[in-house]
């Protein structure tokens, strides 16, 4: 039996010992302190099980005992000594979603009480750790300049008197974004449109690309050295119809962002 696994399923084997009627198979949670027998079979010449539940995230101890026929009567012999395993459940790959509040999400870990979150910028300098995430979301703080980033997450099962019997799963596979400008608002009245943009600290210069949807036209406005919070153009250059808007920004170390989330508008 490993002694670390990422199995939520995992098999435990021993020494195969003749005339046995039946093992049964102790597991204990060391970091819950919650056991119970799990199974007891005909081991018919078998000597390994396999968990049929998946095992949450923690510390466990595995002990296993056999009975036998003697004079027509069963005996049971004692249990075995303690076999050490932890079950460290690899983090599913956290979602981001950008927009008014950036945030990072992922997939409850049973077993876990907190959870670990790690963001590095695009120069591979760890710029956010969050030690103990209560919940399965995290707000990005709103000055995080315009960059490049990576983010990983990893569940723990923390006990709350013994370190040793607190529980860390694996990191999940890193995940990569980029936090560059927003549109956030297009206006349209009688003389122009009004473009709205949110340009987060950080930000060196954007480019602004915009769209006819009917019929398709691309570029029908395009910039890319917008420094300015708004753009405004007149009726002359955007004519009646529907657009598509997006922005992107580039940082001083010259990495640029994402293509925002794109903004559709009606011009009558």
């Amino acid at each position: 039996m490993a002694r670390f696994t990422t199995n939520k399923t995992p098999t435990i084997s021993w020494d195969s010992v003749p005339g046995v009627v039946q093992t049964e198979v102790w597991l204990k949670n060391w970091t819950t302190q919650q056991g119970k027998v799990v199974n007891a079979f005909d081991p018919d010449g078998q000597n390994s099980y396999t968990f049929d539940m998946p095992l949450d995230l923690g510390h466990y101890g595995v002990w296993i005992r056999h009975s036998f026929l003697l004079n027509g009567e069963t005996v049971t012999g004692p249990w075995s000594q303690a076999a050490a395993m932890s079950v460290r459940t690899i983090a599913e790959a956290p979602v981001v979603t950008l927009g008014a509040e950036n945030q990072i999400s992922w997939t409850t870990v049973p077993g876990a009480t907190s959870y670990r979150v790690w963001i590095n910028d695009g120069a591979g300098t760890r710029i956010l750790y969050e030690p103990a995430a209560l919940t399965t979301t995290l707000t990005l703080p709103p000055e995080l300049p315009a960059d490049r980033y990576t983010v990983w997450v990893i569940p723990q099962a923390i006990h709350p008197t013994d370190s040793w019997r607190t529980a860390y799963g694996t990191w999940s596979a890193p995940v990569r974004f980029r936090i560059g400008a927003t549109v956030t608002g297009v206006t349209v009245n009688a003389g122009n449109q009004l473009i709205s943009l949110s340009v987060v600290p950080g930000v060196v210069r954007s480019e602004f690309w915009l769209n006819k949807l009917d019929p398709w036209t691309q570029k029908i406005v395009y910039d890319d050295n917008v420094s300015a919070t708004a753009v405004s153009y007149t009726t002359s250059i955007i004519t009646p119809g529907s657009y598509r808007v997006w922005i992107r920004s580039l940082n001083a170390a010259g990495r640029w962002s994402a293509w925002s989330v794109p903004v559709d508008f009606v011009v009558t």
